[in-house]
């Protein structure tokens, strides 16, 4: 059983640890995009 609970505790640490690096790198595109638009609006 402990081993189990182990187990989905690394589970989800990994998602978690995923879901903010997929979070920071759609965070720094839309930044970028953003920053690219109001570059060719000058």
């Amino acid at each position: 059983m402990s081993v189990d609970i182990g187990s989905d505790k690394n589970v989800l640490l990994t998602n978690l640890s995923v879901k903010r690096i997929f979070y920071v790198l759609v965070n720094e595109f839309f930044m970028s995009v953003s920053g690219i638009i109001s570059y060719t609006k000058k």
